[in-house]
C-alpha cells in the first residue's frame, strides 16, 4: 500500500512538473524543481500522517495492555485470598471421607471392569455360536412344562378349515396405565359344530400333520395382510402381532410363501410381528433363523410369545428384530424370581433400552394391573382388559367369519 503511494506521488509531481513546462512557459530546471518541491510536500504531509496514526494505536494498545494487567492483578490477589481461606481450613474428617470414597469408588470400578469382561467373553461366546440367545443359565433353568395335546383331533380341524370355519379375531394389547391401544394379537379360532369356539392350543396340532399347520398359518398369515391393509386404508394404521410356530420355517414352500406374502405386501410388512412360543423360538434350527431373517429383511418384526424366562440377552435379541417380549402376569407378579434375577420394577427398563417393549398377558383381575402399573410394565392384553372380538376378514380361499362382523376402526374405538 505505502509503494503504491509513493508511485501516486512520483506520477502526479512529474505531471505537474510537465504542465509548468508547457502550459506557464517555465524552464525545464524550474520545472523539475517545481515538481520536485511537490514531491517531497506529498511525501512529508504522508510521512507525518502514518506517524500520526502509528502513535495513535500504540498509544491504544498501550491502555489495552494497562486494562489487562490491572484486571490479572485483581484475579491474583482474588485468587490469594481464596488460597489463603483454603489454608486456614482444618480439613480434619473430611479428608478420611474423601479417601473412604475413593476406596468405594475403586471397588465400584472393578467390579464394573469384571463385569465387563464377562459380558464381553459371552458376546464372544455369541458370536461364534449365533443360534443362542439365551443366558447360558438358563440351560439349567428351563422349565418343564406340561402343556396338554389339542383336544380336537387333526381330522375334525382339517374339515373345520375346509369347511371355511377357521376365523379370526383381535385382543387390543393397552398402554399403562392410559390403557390406550398400543397394537392388536390375531387370535385365530375355530368355529365347532355346536357354534362354540375353539382357541388355538385346543387345534393346533403339536406333533406332526405338519401340513396341516402350515396350511393354517398360510390362512393366518393371509387375514393378517388384508387387516393391516384395511386399516391401513382407513387412515388407521395398526400393529398386528400374527402367531408362527417352527413348522411353516422348517417347511420350504411354506417359508417361501411367507416371504413372498411380505415382499408383495411391503407396505404393510412393518406392521406385522411374527409371535413365536418362547420354547420354540431358543430350538430353531440354523436353517429356521435363516428363514426369519428372510422376513425380518422384509421388513416384519418378532415378538417371543409365552417367555419362561427373561434372562435374554437383549442386543442379540434386538439385533435379529425382536420387538416385543410377553410374559404371563400371574408368573411375572407372583414368581418373579423364575423370570430373572432383577427387581420386577427394572425388567421393563432394561428391556425398552435395548427396543424391547414388555407385554403382560393373561390379565384376569384388576389387582393384577395395578401390581404391573408398580411394575412399570407399558403394555398388557387379557380378558379383563378386553376379550378378544371378531373382525372382517377377506382372505381367500372361501373362509369367512360366521360371527357378527365388526371392523377393525369398530375394535379401535
Amino acid at each position: 500500500m505505502r509503494s503504491i503511494i509513493y508511485l501516486f506521488i512520483a506520477i502526479v509531481s512529474v505531471c505537474l512538473g510537465i504542465a509548468a513546462y508547457f502550459l506557464v512557459a517555465f524552464t525545464p530546471i524550474e520545472a523539475g524543481l517545481l515538481g520536485l518541491s511537490i514531491a517531497l510536500a506529498c511525501l512529508l504531509a504522508f510521512e507525518v500522517g502514518t506517524r500520526r496514526r502509528e502513535i495513535a494505536r500504540l498509544d491504544q494498545e498501550i491502555s489495552d495492555l494497562s486494562r489487562l494487567h490491572a484486571r490479572e492483578a485483581a484475579s491474583n490477589q482474588d485468587l490469594w485470598v481464596r488460597v489463603d481461606k483454603i489454608t486456614d481450613l482444618d480439613l480434619g474428617n473430611r479428608t478420611e471421607v474423601i479417601e473412604a470414597d475413593m476406596s468405594v469408588l475403586g471397588t465400584v470400578v472393578r467390579q464394573v471392569a469384571e463385569a465387563t469382561a464377562d459380558m464381553e467373553e459371552r458376546l464372544a461366546r455369541q458370536d461364534q455360536m449365533p443360534e443362542t440367545f439365551i443366558d447360558e443359565r438358563e440351560a439349567g433353568q428351563k422349565p418343564e412344562t406340561y402343556r396338554p395335546e389339542p383336544v380336537i383331533p387333526p381330522e375334525m380341524v382339517r374339515q373345520a378349515v375346509e369347511e371355511g370355519r377357521l376365523v379370526f379375531h383381535l385382543q387390543p394389547i393397552v398402554t399403562l396405565p392410559q390403557r390406550r391401544t398400543e397394537c392388536y394379537d390375531l387370535v385365530p379360532r375355530l368355529v365347532l359344530e355346536d357354534g362354540e369356539w375353539a382357541d388355538m392350543p385346543d387345534f393346533l396340532p403339536r406333533r406332526g400333520e405338519t401340513q396341516l399347520v402350515c396350511r393354517i398359518e398360510r390362512l393366518i398369515m393371509q387375514a393378517a395382510i388384508a387387516i393391516v391393509r384395511r386399516a391401513s386404508t382407513r387412515e388407521q394404521p395398526m400393529t398386528l402381532l400374527v402367531p408362527l410356530t417352527r413348522a411353516s420355517l422348517t417347511d420350504r414352500d411354506a417359508r417361501a410363501e411367507l416371504v413372498a406374502a411380505l415382499d408383495a405386501n411391503r407396505i404393510v410388512a412393518q406392521n406385522i410381528v411374527f409371535a413365536i412360543d418362547h420354547q420354540q423360538f431358543v430350538a430353531i434350527e440354523p436353517d429356521e433363523r435363516d428363514a426369519l431373517d428372510a422376513l425380518v429383511a422384509k421388513g416384519a418384526h418378532l415378538c417371543i410369545d409365552n417367555a419362561y424366562s427373561l434372562r435374554l440377552e437383549i442386543p442379540a435379541l434386538a439385533g435379529i428384530g425382536v420387538r416385543f417380549v410377553k410374559v404371563p402376569a400371574r408368573t411375572f407378579i407372583n414368581d418373579p424370581g423364575a423370570l430373572t434375577d432383577f427387581h420386577t420394577g427394572d425388567v421393563a427398563a432394561y428391556l425398552e433400552r435395548g427396543g424391547i417393549s414388555l407385554i403382560a398377558r393373561d390379565i384376569t383381575a384388576e389387582d393384577q394391573i395395578l401390581a404391573l402399573l408398580d411394575d412399570g410394565v407399558p403394555l398388557a392384553q387379557g380378558d379383563h382388559i378386553a376379550p378378544p372380538a371378531p373382525t372382517e376378514t377377506d382372505i381367500g380361499d372361501g373362509e369367512s367369519d360366521p360371527a357378527n362382523s365388526e371392523t377393525v376402526h369398530q375394535l379401535r374405538r
